[in-house]
């Protein structure tokens, strides 16, 4: 049986924001400067096609047109209800909104949690509101939305933008009004826009996931100021990176620009190296700068996509040429290598003192003609997916027939090329040149290699999709137990701090190598303890009042004797007191001293971040961890794929090599640690922050020397749904052995990346090929965007057998609640139980996972199908004409 998801079971509420079949504008008016009447003026003088209703009790008519007292009294039905209200009217209007049924509605007006005390009431009884009432809002403070494709301008901005592929989502209304005028100017073409404001209900996730479906939106651009829904944000990003560009640009990268953000939109913000961490996982890449991003727009709505990111930059300058490709290390781009045949062709075309190496200089008396005979050469180059030219006025040139030039070169090879033209009065002319032929253009080299990188950005995932897919491994069995008696001593004792011996026993039960130690509560157990262990030793103090030992003395050293170790007893309870009033006392911990030839000191860690939640780090080590501040973060679950880029983003990693008489650290055991570290972290949504330092690496493996832990009390010690996570981690759990009615025994498992392949032709094989979800088709094609959160699927495997013998799948669909779903049993596994066993855990599993119905589509005419499908107690709706249309089957999962 093939099933799908329906193709639309009502309109969603982005189809009625963002297509709606008719709008009301509450607060319409006629009074110069006021927000109602240049939204109202822009929708009735735009293209739009649909009924534009104005509200305003104070008129009769508008324009010419008729003005009503309400939304109910509305002469028909609208999608939606453009909100230009004063702050402590929109209560009501919202209420009038759920009266009347409308499904959506963009609340423009500020005074919300933007401002005050009293305004974030106000969001959350609004908010209320629109929930219980099923409204769903944009905003409040936003902008509006703009749909060019449909005449849509649902803003006060003064610009509009003719349609074309550029869709921007922002939080910024000053910047969406910015980014429209530069597309009018530039004759950028947009398929959208949509300024969340507040975000207190839709948010970038929802957004971006209809934008990624969308067949007009070509690339995606963000502005974020801050992220509400980590998780629906995270998951929506992998997914629209695998079906087109998505780039993204953030304010608050220093402490300043978080004050300034956090007056004007009152955005939960994370810290931004956690940000960075998250757009990675993603795929997507972060633009610095309104210049990057004007530029990366450009490119990514005028240019075909490059097969990867090896570029070549071609200049009638060194000094431009120099700065483009400085310009390119710090964005990721390869400079392509020039092969020797392409090098010799540019020296028989270029003139002798002509650099004929990438970047490739023409020289400064270079035209039109030494452009195209460069460029020309060097993208035949199949090394070379795209160019970097930049021109310099040094001469009087025509600098438009340099432009045609570019336009052709790019048309010719089908490779983007990007203008950079340095100046001003004299590149004029180039300018408006290419605005005229859709050719990307910029005014700094380092724009355009922003710009090129944009377009690589999304080169890269399809082409790691493209490798195999990492197996996302069974890790070893921690002692679960032993981690929850940890949890419960310490909160016995009312303790969120662990003891350092409790650290590395919580480690330790994760398959984290620490050393042996003991704990003493008395100068003659602290000996008897050394001498078990072996000198020399270390003795550290144990006291929950006391964050960093080192900082107040609390570590003590190369203990060789009796005599050394009883009087560090005694100078670690003296330094105990001092350092904290009326402080908690264990005792000490004795370790041996550990004698590991050429070790590097590392630190790898846990953080909470409020945004994103668990993160893990890892970086340099040592007593200078917070001055050197050499760290790189990643969101959990890592693979070892994941877990080695960690390692890489850091400088210390040019140390764990081999250098000088310096062996290189062993790699695999530190990419091993970080994996069991990434395992705990997933498992206990108790561990808030988690300290290991030093971490001492070296060519005979890593060992955790010392370890801090902070619990959190009021954390879960289950981790259903992983909400301390913005990545939902493979569910190992959901694995079980099952017996077919024929006695075969069957490992059912989730789906892992490197099934798709097996599973996409399982499911292909049977009588209908449309059984795919709508975002199903490119899902498959990026394996590694798999969100266990939302698009689930499972795999059946007999033993011994070389492929499965079926397979199901569910995808959340539009409407709250539903998934669409496929199933789908190799012939040979018919009629055996096969179908039963998949059904049963998909239900299972899409129940724990807050749905409650799967719908999907099978033949009309497929009478067994059917039958099978009532057996197996799925509502069965069939049309009349049976010839004509699918039946549809639905499942409830409770």
């Amino acid at each position: 049986m093939q099933t799908t998801r329906p193709a639309g079971a009502g309109r969603s509420a982005l189809s009625a924001l963002l297509e709606p079949r008719a709008i009301a504008v509450v607060g319409a008016s006629a009074r110069e400067g006021a927000v109602g009447a240049a939204v109202y003026r822009n929708l009735v003088a735009g293209d739009y096609a649909g009924d534009v209703f104005a509200v305003n009790p104070r008129r009769a008519e508008l324009s010419g047109r008729p003005c009503f007292p309400s939304l109910q009294a509305l002469p028909r039905p609208v999608d939606l209800a453009v909100i230009a209200v004063p702050a402590d009217a929109v209560e009501q209007v919202v209420g009038d909104c759920v009266r009347a049924r409308i499904p959506a509605a963009a609340v423009l007006s500020g005074g919300f949690a933007e401002s005050d005390d009293s305004g974030r009431e106000r969001q959350a009884r609004v908010l209320r509101i629109a929930r219980e009432g099923g409204v769903r809002l944009l905003g409040p403070n936003s902008f509006g939305v703009v749909r060019p494709h449909v005449g849509l301008n649902a803003t006060f901005a003064v610009a509009r933008p003719q349609p074309g592929g550029l869709a921007l989502v922002t939080q910024s209304g000053a910047l969406c009004a910015a980014m429209m005028d530069w597309a009018e100017g530039g004759r950028v073409g947009m398929s959208a826009a949509v300024a969340l404001g507040a975000a207190a209900d839709i948010g970038f996730g929802e957004v971006v996931d209809y934008l990624a479906d969308d067949p007009f939106t070509r690339a995606i651009v963000l502005y974020v100021e801050g992220v509400n829904d980590a998780r629906r944000f995270v998951s929506a990003l992998r997914r629209a990176a695998c079906i087109k560009p998505v780039v993204a640009m953030k304010a608050g990268r220093h402490a300043e620009g978080e004050r300034a953000i956090g007056s004007h939109t009152a955005a939960l913000l994370g810290d931004d190296a956690v940000f960075d961490a998250a757009l990675r996982r993603c795929g997507v890449p972060r633009l610095r700068s309104l210049a990057e991003l004007y530029a990366a727009a450009g490119a990514l709505a005028l240019l075909d996509l490059p097969a990867g990111h090896r570029f070549v930059v071609v200049s009638n300058g060194g000094g431009p040429a120099a700065l483009a490709a400085d310009a390119a290390r710090d964005y990721g781009v390869a400079l392509a290598e020039l092969s020797p045949e392409t090098q010799r062709a540019l020296r028989r075309r270029l003139p002798a003192a002509a650099a004929v190496a990438n970047p490739v200089d023409v020289l400064g008396d270079a035209g039109a003609e030494r452009f195209a005979a460069a460029l020309d050469t060097v993208l035949a180059d199949p090394a070379v997916d795209g160019a970097a030219a930049l021109y310099v006025p040094l001469r009087g040139d025509d600098p438009a027939e340099i432009a045609d030039v570019l336009a052709d070169a790019g048309a010719h090879h089908a490779k983007p090329v990007v203008g950079a033209w340095l100046g001003d009065a004299h590149v004029a002319a180039a300018h408006e040149r290419c605005k005229a032929l859709g050719v990307a253009h910029v005014r700094q080299p380092e724009e355009a290699i922003a710009a090129l990188a944009a377009l690589a950005a999304f080169a890269r995932p399809r082409r790691e999709s493209a490798a195999p897919a990492e197996a996302a491994e069974t890790p070893p069995r921690p002692d679960l137990g032993a981690a929850l008696a940890i949890r419960q001593r310490a909160l016995a004792e009312e303790r969120t701090q662990l003891y350092t011996h409790e650290a590395h026993a919580l480690l330790a039960a994760f398959g984290i190598a620490t050393p042996p130690c003991a704990s003493a509560t008395t100068a003659d157990e602290a000996v008897q303890a050394a001498r078990a262990l072996g000198y020399p030793v270390a003795l550290k103090l144990e006291s929950p009042d006391v964050v960093h030992k080192s900082d107040v003395g609390g570590v003590r050293l190369n203990l060789a004797d009796a005599d050394a170790v009883r009087g560090a007893f005694a100078r670690l309870l003296a330094i105990s007191t001092s350092a904290a009033p009326e402080p908690r006392i264990a005792g000490v911990m004795v370790q041996p001293m550990l004698r590991l030839a050429h070790a590097r000191e590392l630190m790898a860690g846990v953080a909470t971040d409020p945004a994103f939640g668990r993160v893990l780090c890892f970086g340099a080590g040592g007593v200078a961890v917070e001055q050197l501040r050499d760290v790189a973060f990643a969101l959990p679950p890592l693979d070892r794929r994941a877990a080695a880029d960690l390692v890489e983003r850091t400088r210390v990693a040019a140390l764990l090599r081999a250098y000088r008489n310096e062996p290189a650290v062993e790699r695999e055991a530190l990419v091993e640690m970080l994996l069991r570290l990434s395992d705990l972290v997933c498992a206990l949504p108790w561990v808030r922050e988690l300290d290991i330092n030093p971490l001492v690496a070296a060519a005979q493996g890593c060992i955790a020397l010392d370890a801090r832990v902070v619990i959190d009390p009021g954390a879960p010690t289950a981790t259903a749904g992983y909400p301390h996570l913005a990545v939902h981690p493979y569910p190992h759990d959901w694995s079980r052995e099952v017996t077919l009615g024929d006695g075969t025994r069957c490992l059912l498992r989730p789906l892992r990346p490197q099934d798709l392949p097996a599973a996409r032709a399982l499911l292909e094989a049977g009588p209908e090929r449309d059984w795919l979800p709508a975002d199903g088709e490119r899902l498959w094609s990026c394996p590694r965007a798999i969100d266990y959160a939302r698009d689930m699927g499972f795999v059946l495997l007999p033993h011994g057998a070389d492929a499965p013998a079926g397979v199901a799948r569910y995808a959340f669909g539009a409407t709250a609640g539903t998934a669409g779903f496929a199933l789908a049993v190799a012939a040979d596994w018919r009629r055996r139980g096969a179908s039963r066993a998949l059904l049963d855990v998909l239900r299972d599993y899409a129940a724990a996972h807050g749905c409650a119905r799967l719908i999907g589509h099978v033949d009309a005419g497929d009478a067994a199908a059917l039958r099978w499908a009532e057996r197996m107690g799925a509502e069965v709706a069939v049309p009349a004409d049976t010839a004509a249309a699918a039946a549809q089957v639905a499942f409830a999962t409770r």
